[in-house]
């Protein structure tokens, strides 16, 4: 998340994509890869890492607001 917010788009989607090789259900790093592919203008991918960050944690409400985004 620090590299995203220092702009370094590239080395956090590296880094995202990492954490989820190790751990499939790491909501987080899901979620944050959804977002930055979102920026990226690469919605299916987005959407495919948003709905596997709400399989792994189904509670995490800020993931179901950003998939209704991708609905409408």
């Amino acid at each position: 998340l620090l590299l995203a917010f220092f702009n370094k788009k590239e080395a956090a989607e590296t880094a995202y994509k990492n954490a989820i090789n190790i751990d499939i259900n790491h909501a987080e790093a899901q979620n944050n890869l959804g977002a930055i592919y979102s920026e990226q203008g690469k919605l299916d991918e987005a959407k495919k890492c948003f709905n596997a960050a709400i399989k792994a944690q189904p509670l995490f409400v800020d993931l179901w607001i950003l998939l209704l985004g991708f609905t409408r």
